[in-house]
């Protein structure tokens, strides 16, 4: 009788990526023995880590058996600072009516307490201070760690990327019959004790500069909203240096407290920046820059900032650069990078940056070789001009005089652009 593993594993391997859950999975790898390769390779491609016992429990075990290992592609560190959440100084902060619920209230928040100190749920509790590395006892925990950490990424050969991101808000941390979702420590923090991206100073960084290292790959959702981090005051250029491929979000490079350009945003245009030019492997380089426009006006655009991050770097290999969330208003000041990486950068996104006829007929200046030049923005439709990717491309690349834009006004062109089709490819021009 035909049986599922006469099929081909192409077929297998559609059949598991089709299932949409994690439980669904497993029951395809335990249904068919002599198909559990393809389930198996989904399960244990992205694997994850935090400061949960059970997730670092989960990983060793991950890393104690080769046939699992073997398969291991990502680690995803997810973040959670506790530090940052206030305790029983919520009360204090509370609407008179939420106090007034009065020992329901207080019961549950003391559970909440108990849960961030609790060392059956987290290996690594909540401490003293605002940071790991500064907090009582953290030293000890993080140094005991660290090498026990660099050991495990050892037996798992195939690992190319790393992570830094918060945990997702719904993740359950079930304490005394109780469920807590990760979300309630993430609401109401001190901004001023929020450092974030504990897990990558702590272990990711340090791992990407061991002299055995395979990662070549870094995605860093940046989390600081405070003034100060010292993980980014220190960052190691030699952690960057066998990088390809680099994601890169940063929410709020001054902190929310100091918006006029503080030592927060020197030290992300400085040592950040010095990290970036360290990666002359680079290939392919994403920048996000959440929040940069709140700031537009005091003195501090997008387009600045990106200039200091970028704009002294060479990446004789860089093929691939995405912008995401940067109103890039002055787009002058991107020629020069632009003009550098002519030569091998082929592919050009840019989302959610408000571009304009104008700040696109700048790029031309800089006499690109793109193959795919893409435009997102945010309420595609009303007041956005649509262009014909292709088009746009060609023209970026001065093998079009100008692109179709429906008979709009030389004033018109001002307005936002967005490229329409799925392929943007210049050769699409006769």
């Amino acid at each position: 009788m035909p049986s599922l593993h006469h099929l081909p594993g192409e077929l297998l391997t559609e059949i598991s990526s089709s299932l949409p859950s994690h439980a669904d999975k497993k029951s395809f790898r335990l249904v068919c023995r002599e198909c559990a390769d393809a389930p198996t390779r989904d399960l244990f491609r992205r694997i994850r880590l935090s400061r949960l016992k059970q997730d670092k429990e989960a990983f060793e075990q991950i890393a104690a058996h080769p046939h699992l290992a073997q398969y291991a592609r990502e680690l995803v560190w997810y973040e959670l600072h506790l530090e940052a959440w206030p305790g029983h100084s919520l009360s204090s902060d509370m609407p008179d009516n939420f106090v007034s619920r009065g020992d329901v209230f207080e019961s549950i928040l003391q559970l909440q307490v108990d849960l961030v100190s609790d060392r059956e749920t987290f290996w690594i509790p909540k401490l003293a201070g605002s940071n790991w590395e500064g907090g009582q006892g953290a030293r000890e925990i993080v140094n005991a760690f660290r090498d026990h950490f660099h050991q495990l990424l050892r037996r798992m050969p195939n690992l190319t990327t790393f992570t830094s991101r918060p945990m997702p808000a719904n993740r359950l941390l079930s304490y005394r019959g109780y469920p807590f979702q990760a979300s309630v420590f993430r609401a109401m923090i001190d901004s001023k004790l929020y450092s974030g991206n504990q897990g990558l100073f702590s272990f990711l960084l340090p791992a990407l500069r061991q002299e055995n290292s395979t990662i070549t790959t870094l995605r860093w959702a940046e989390e600081t909203v405070g003034p100060e981090n010292s993980g980014m005051q220190n960052l190691s250029a030699d952690a960057f240096k066998r990088l390809t491929t680099i994601d890169l979000c940063l929410t709020n490079l001054w902190g929310r407290d100091k918006p006029i350009v503080p030592e927060r945003a020197r030290a992300a245009t400085v040592e950040l920046s010095a990290c970036l030019r360290a990666a002359d492997q680079l290939c392919h380089l994403k920048l996000c820059f959440e929040g940069t426009s709140d700031y537009y006006g005091r003195g501090f655009s997008s387009s600045r900032i990106m200039h200091k991050l970028v704009g002294e770097a060479r990446w004789p290999r860089l093929t691939t650069f995405h912008v995401s969330d940067a109103p890039l208003r002055s787009m002058h000041l991107m020629v020069g990078f632009f003009q550098k990486h002519a030569g091998t950068l082929r592919h050009l996104e840019f989302d959610h940056c408000q571009l304009t006829g104008p700040q696109i007929k700048t790029l031309k200046r800089a006499h690109l070789q793109l193959d795919s030049i893409r435009l997102v923005d945010p309420g595609c439709g009303a007041g956005r001009i649509k262009v014909l990717g292709g088009q746009l491309c060609a023209y970026v690349n001065n093998m079009l005089e100008q692109y179709d834009t429906d008979g709009c006004s030389p004033s018109e062109l001002r307005r936002f652009f967005i490229t329409t089709e799925d392929l943007y490819q210049a050769t699409n021009i006769s």
